[in-house]
């Protein structure tokens, strides 16, 4: 049995994931999911900014309060 490739690039791989399971994640979850280390949670609302194919409201971020 062969399975799906998963993508080598974070910005292509979260993509993937989002598309596989389209409902809300916060983005730590999200970044532990796709096999990216913690740090990229900083990163990610930057790279959400520049991919179109990435629903933005899917990926949740925690608001201190």
């Amino acid at each position: 049995e062969r399975m799906e490739a998963i993508p080598y690039s974070a910005g292509d791989r979260i993509e993937w994931f989002l598309k596989k399971h389209p409902q809300p994640i916060y983005a730590l979850d999200l970044v532990q999911k796709v096999g990216l280390p913690r740090s990229y949670c900083r990163a990610l609302p930057q790279m959400l900014k520049k991919r179109s194919g990435i629903t933005q409201n899917l990926v949740l971020f925690k608001k201190d309060q």
